[in-house]
């Protein structure tokens, strides 16, 4: 079982992966 500390790092990527890639007008 991985811990939450390990797995924060990997959401706030996903997190700004995903609205890099699906949201780009948002963004600028």
């Amino acid at each position: 079982m991985i811990p939450f500390e390990g797995l924060l790092p990997y959401g706030i990527m996903f997190a700004v992966c995903k609205d890099f890639y699906f949201a780009p007008e948002t963004r600028y």
